[in-house]
This record gives structure tokens, sequence and C-alpha cells, in this order.
């Protein structure tokens, strides 16, 4: 082949842009011969698409067994939303012939603002990504691209700022009783359990509060908290809808004996990397979350807690943090971000903003076609614009409090852009830890 090396370097290393941003790189390749080409150009185009299944019955004649009989059938919807689609010439040879030599062309796209999130479920996705071209077939427009063979997958963030909602600031309670027995009923099982908010960030810990009381004469073999995430995806022109549940970060403690009365002091539980509660500006795709907590018995049916919850990626400042309700166990506020040591000091500017991610040595990121576009992972170390932060993967299973996570949910098949989410180093001491993960 006359075209070598044909390959992209972005000056951002982590894949990671704020929409608002701008996307910047380089396009390199070493042309050894005489090739036609229409142009050297770069296309940048982020798009959701959903294929939601409804279902629905109709009565058919059986010619077989001479009778009527009613038939589940199903329809396919497909959602499709594009949100950018920008294509930029770089370069535009004379008499459309590149002459040999190496070629170097700096190219700059701007990411819109207002576009959701990346996202990939069982049913749709939201994906951005970035393709190049440089040798094209004798009257071929430039903008024509192959589907897979040059392209690189990106992660674009749009903020969404837990400081502008009041409500997502206000401390949440929830109490409930249950009793034990048919024929005879115990004294029941009281428990209230307290939050000091409502909103978010994945990295931040959520100290739950709670006061149990047990006068029946059942014990508690076990207590389960996890994070559900509800996803509904939408297909166009209908009001069909499927809908997904996972289950992330699932701890659990131990349980307690009966007639007790206990007192749980800002239990710690690590908010995972997740996508942004409802994706914002996304059409065919909603997104819930809910904080699970279940108590166990010995004998009987669960006694089940499910609030809903709000994950944003810009944590809540300082001075707006609401303390735990004043009947909570302990009035001490749950964490204090002033205590936190080194660059955990520096906070993000009033919303909105556009934070920045800190520059690395881009010859360690280039992203070559034969080694299947794949990219290496980066950290991201402190930056002056938000507070300390790492980039991660949705993933599900074993966890632990400073560890990160390793299996990843979402794949986009042969393109393989699985998203990334910001999760912030905000761990702060908490009084109870007597708790393992399952």
């Amino acid at each position: 082949m006359a075209i070598r090396g044909l390959c992209v370097k972005l000056d951002n290393p982590h894949l990671v842009y704020f929409a608002g941003g701008t996307v910047t790189g380089t396009l390199n390749f070493t042309c050894t011969a005489p090739v036609h080409s229409a142009g050297v150009c770069v296309q940048l185009a982020g798009e959701c698409k959903t294929r939601v299944r409804e279902f629905y019955t109709v009565t058919e004649y059986n010619s077989r067994t001479g009778n009527y009989e009613t038939v589940t059938k199903s329809r396919i919807y497909k959602g499709d939303e594009e949100y950018i689609n920008t294509t930029l010439l770089l370069f535009e040879p004379p008499n459309h012939t590149l002459q040999p030599s190496i070629y170097s062309f700096p190219f700059s796209l701007p990411i819109p603002e207002n576009i959701p999130c990346s996202f990939s479920g069982t049913h749709g996705k939201v994906r951005y990504f970035l393709r190049y071209r440089s040798n094209h077939a004798r009257g071929a427009p430039f903008i024509t691209f192959s589907k897979d063979k040059e392209t690189v997958g990106i992660v674009v963030l749009s903020l969404t700022d837990l400081n502008t909602s009041h409500d997502d600031l206000l401390p949440v309670q929830f109490r409930r009783s249950k009793t034990f027995g048919v024929l005879t009923q115990s004294l029941p099982l009281f428990i209230e359990i307290s939050l000091p908010k409502k909103g978010y960030v994945p990295g931040e810990i959520i100290p739950i509060s709670a006061k149990i009381t047990n006068d029946s004469d059942t014990a508690i073999k076990r207590c389960e908290i996890w994070i559900e995430q509800e996803v509904f995806f939408y297909g166009s022109g209908t009001g069909a809808v499927e809908d997904t549940e996972e289950h992330f970060a699932k701890i659990k403690r131990r349980g307690f004996p009966a007639r007790t009365h206990k007192v749980w002091n800002c239990v710690p539980y690590y908010v995972p990397a997740l996508p942004p509660t409802t994706l914002p500006n996304c059409q065919y795709i909603r997104i819930q979350h809910w904080l699970n907590i279940r108590f166990v018995p010995e004998r009987g049916m669960n006694l089940n807690f499910r609030e809903k919850i709000v994950i944003g990626n810009v944590p809540v400042k300082p001075a707006e943090k609401v303390s735990p309700a004043p009947s909570a166990p302990s009035a001490t506020p749950p964490y204090d971000l002033t205590e936190l040591p080194g660059s955990y000091h520096t906070l993000p500017p009033p919303s909105p903003y556009t934070p920045t991610l800190p520059s690395a040595p881009v010859d360690e990121y280039t992203y070559h076609l034969n080694s299947g576009n794949k990219y290496k992972k980066a950290e991201t170390p402190p930056n002056q614009h938000i507070i300390s932060v790492k980039f991660c993967q949705v993933s599900k299973g074993e966890t632990s409090l400073g560890g990160m996570f390793s299996k990843v949910l979402a794949s986009y098949g042969t393109e393989s852009f699985p998203p990334k989410y910001p999760v912030f180093d905000l761990f702060q001491d908490c009084a109870d830890r007597e708790f393992e993960f399952l």
C-alpha cells in the first residue's frame, strides 16, 4: 500500500471530553508513491441508537387444528438521534494526487454543549467517535468513510451539577416497621434511616445513619446495601418501552439479635462509577438510580427500603452541603472537605464551567489501524480545575473501598467504545466500618 502508518494522535490522551469542549489532534501518515485522493479529512460524529421490542397478540386461524388461536407476536421499533456530524477537510492535494512524503495535519473539532453523556445499555447506546481518511477510490467524494477501520471512539461527558438543584441537597428520611408471625404476631421491628442529602457523585461516600429497634423475637441475619440502576429505552413513533435493572457495589453488614436496639452512625457506602441520572438531552434513553437497603430476618419476609437518589458529576460545594436531619443518630456532618489532605482542597469554580484535563506525552497514546483501535487506559492526576478524579468504566461485582472496577459491562461490538465516567477522590472517614463486601 502507498499509504502507511495512518494514525491519529489526540492531544487529550484520556479520550474523555466535556460537552462544549474541543477535540484536537493530528492525522499522520506516510505516502510512499503517488496516490489519487480527493482530500484528507476527519469527521466527528455522535449518535443515539435504540432497539425496542413491543409484544402484541392476534387471533389467527390454525388450519392444522381447525381452531382460532391467540398468537403472541412482536414488532421492532428503533430510535435514532444524531448529536454531532462535523466533517473537516484538512488538505486537498493539487490535481487530486498525493505525492510521496510524510504528512501531518492538525485538526480542531468543537463539541456542542447540549448533548447527552456517553452511555451503553442492553437496548441502546449513546456514542461519539472520530473517523479519518486519506486514501479514496477515484471519483469518490472526500466525505466517504469506512465503517469501522478508521474510527477512534471518544467519551463525552455532559455536566450534571448537583449544586443547581435544591432538592438534591435536602436530607432524606424514611422509616418502616414489620411484625413476624401469622396467628400470633410479635412486637414490631422498627427501622428509621437517614441520609444527609439526595445527590451524590461517583467516588463519594454515602453516610447511612439508622435507628434500629428490634422488639420482636426474630433475629436479623444480615443487612445488604446496593445501588440499582434502572434504564428505560424508547423507540421512535411508539409508546413501547423496554427497561433493564442492574445492581452495583453490593455490600453486607452483620445482623443483630432479637430484642435489641442498634444505631448506625454514618455507615459508609461507596458510590461506584455510574452515568448521570436521567441522561439529560437524550430523547430515547432515561436513567434512574435507587439506593436499596435490605434486612434479612431468620424467618419471615425481608424488610426492604428503596429510595431514589441522584447521581451527578459535579460535586456539592462545602458551603451547600446539608447536615443530617435532627432526628438522625449523629448531629455531626458526615464529612468535611476542608479536612481532606493535599489537592483535595481544590473545588470546582461556580457552575457552569468546562473542566480541563492535564496534558500527557502524546507519543504514548497513538491509535493505529492495525492494532484494532485499542487505546491505553490513563488515570487523571489532580488538576486545579476539578477535584482529584480518575475516569473508570461501569462495572459490577466485587469491589473495595479504595479500589476501582475491572469488569466492563459496556461494549459496542467490533467498535468497542466503552464509556468512562469521573470518579472523584472524596473518601472521608466514617465512624462505623463494621461491614464487608459480597
